[in-house]
């Protein structure tokens, strides 16, 4: 499930800009979101993205990255959610 956490903050830091509003969104610390992006960067064995300190851009693997897979990570919330809401409904006589 971490490496689906980290993913979908990637995703976050992509779509909001930078990783301290992603962090802010998700209720982290900008460190422990920094931290969780190298940990994704180490376990893909690409650079993510090119940080300085006034600019972060997706490299051409995050932007691989993201468009093959946001589609999954939809479709995982999708069935996440569809099962949780099959498990609250009322069933037998």
């Amino acid at each position: 499930m971490d490496r689906i956490a980290d993913f979908q903050l990637f995703l976050r830091v992509l779509d909001l800009g930078s990783i301290s509003a992603a962090a802010r969104s998700l209720d982290l610390s900008a460190a422990v979101a920094s931290q969780r992006l190298k940990r994704l960067e180490r376990t893909l064995g690409v650079k993510l993205f090119h940080r300085n300190t006034r600019q972060l851009r997706a490299t051409a693997e995050g932007i691989a990255l993201a468009e093959q897979g946001r589609g999954l990570i939809d479709d995982l919330e999708a069935l996440t959610s569809s099962l949780r809401q099959s498990a609250g409904e009322v069933t037998g006589t």
